[in-house]
This record gives C-alpha cells, sequence and structure tokens, in this order.
C-alpha cells in the first residue's frame, strides 16, 4: 500500500530488504543515496548504528521517515501504531486467563525501542509491575531475542524451560512480544512437551500465528494493520517530495 500510494501519486518506488542484517542495511541506504531517491523510507534493523545512514541522508539533503520504529533524532519524521497499546493489550489477554502466577517476557530486539521500550510501557500499563509489586506475578525470566528471529527465541525458550525444570518452577504463561517470537516460544514448549500449555501472547497477525491461536498454541495475536500505515508513509513521502515541511 506504501508503493500504490506513491506511486498513484506520480511518485516513483524503489525497496531493499537487508534481510535482518544492520551493515546491508547501511550499504542499501548508501546504494539509494547514489541513485538520487528525494526521500527515504527507513525500518532500522537497530536504531542505535543506524547513525550513519541517517548522516548521508541529511548530507545529501534527503529527508528520512522512521517507519514503525523509532530513530532518536529530531530531524526524522517517524510514522508508527500505538505500540505501547499493542503491548498493553497483550497484557491484559494474558491477565484474562492468569491473574497471576509464574510469567517468562520474550521481548525482542534489544536495539528497537519497541521492544525495549514502547511494549513494555504498555505491559506496566495493563499492571505488569504492580503485579510483580504485590507478589501476583513472579517473572521466571526476561529475555532478549536478537533480530526478532525465531529460531533464537525458540533457543532461548528451551533454556528457559530446562532451568525452570530444574528448580522445579512451573511457567504459568509467556509475554512474548510478536509474533516471530511467539513461533519459538510455540516451538520450544511442544518440543518440551510442556504441560500444562501455557497461555503466549504475540502481535502482527502473522498466518502462522494465527494457525497457532486455531490450534491453541498462541493465547492472543493482536493485528496492526499495516496496509493503513504503508498508506500513511506514502502519503507523507509524497509531501516531502513537494517541499512541505516535516513540522507540518
Amino acid at each position: 500500500n506504501m508503493e500504490k500510494t506513491i506511486v498513484d501519486g506520480g511518485g516513483t518506488f524503489t525497496d531493499f530488504d537487508a534481510d535482518l542484517d544492520t551493515q546491508q542495511q547501511l550499504t542499501d541506504v548508501e546504494t539509494l543515496i547514489n541513485q538520487g531517491i528525494d526521500v527515504l523510507v527507513l525500518l532500522p534493523q537497530d536504531s542505535s548504528v543506524v547513525g550513519p545512514a541517517l548522516e548521508a541522508a541529511a548530507a545529501a539533503d534527503i529527508p528520512v521517515i522512521a517507519y514503525d520504529r523509532l530513530v532518536e533524532d529530531p530531524n526524522v519524521l517517524y510514522i508508527t501504531f500505538d505500540n505501547i497499546g499493542v503491548g498493553r493489550a497483550e497484557a491484559e489477554g494474558l491477565f484474562e486467563v492468569v491473574p497471576e502466577g509464574n510469567y517468562v517476557l520474550i521481548k525482542g530486539d534489544p536495539g528497537d525501542p519497541n521492544a525495549s521500550t514502547f511494549l513494555p510501557i504498555g505491559w506496566d500499563e495493563a499492571g505488569l509491575q504492580d503485579k510483580i509489586d504485590s507478589g501476583e506475578i513472579t517473572i521466571v525470566a526476561d529475555q532478549f531475542t536478537d533480530a526478532w528471529d525465531t529460531e533464537t527465541a525458540q533457543n532461548n525458550m528451551e533454556a528457559i524451560i530446562d532451568a525452570a525444570n530444574a528448580d522445579g518452577v512451573q511457567i504459568d504463561a509467556v509475554l512474548a512480544e510478536n509474533d516471530s517470537t511467539a513461533l519459538g516460544v510455540a516451538a520450544a514448549l511442544q518440543a518440551k512437551n510442556y504441560d500444562p500449555y501455557p497461555p503466549v501472547s504475540g502481535q502482527d497477525g502473522d498466518p502462522a500465528n494465527l494457525n497457532n491461536v486455531a490450534k491453541g498454541l498462541q493465547h492472543i495475536d493482536i493485528w496492526k494493520n499495516s496496509n493503513e500505515l504503508g498508506k500513511v508513509a506514502g502519503a507523507a513521502a509524497l509531501q516531502l517530495c513537494e517541499g512541505v515541511e516535516m513540522a507540518d
């Protein structure tokens, strides 16, 4: 929908996929700048190391739109969902079925503010920290997942299960921040034949995860309408091409 919005508005659209490789993403940005782009829409793999890309764009006087991941730079236009609201909905969904007990927290990439900041704020708005403080919820493990990778999440979760079993601790629920990590969590729980199977959260509405919801392997999935976000980003890109000030 971003491409359609841009093309329908008389613009041209070129995209690169760095396949979760931070260095490749910096190279891709350099390539696009050399091609003479007018606006850069960037979904940063790791916001903490995206600096060179921003510097190159600024040097070429190319405005940057940060797409769904925060880039902490006042010259960048940030377009996103209510990611705090997503985290709140995830936690509320699990609290309905497991209001107290032993929780595992499976977060995304530590370099992504959604993983480290916005989603956890939402969890706390739903009452996670209050429940921890009151003793209703005990955190068994709190683990980031490099690149939001499913296999990494599975390996991490299997290690968490092994450690919990060794300590005689039952895992009652798993707050996973998104669908790729939730897939890994579900795979780990199945590989370990974990019983009783705990409720798992996620977000994105990925087909594999909706299938897991239907199978009872994931309790809740929050869907964000990326079609609408794409349209908004495309419209903003066209305005920036026309010289509209970012503040406007």
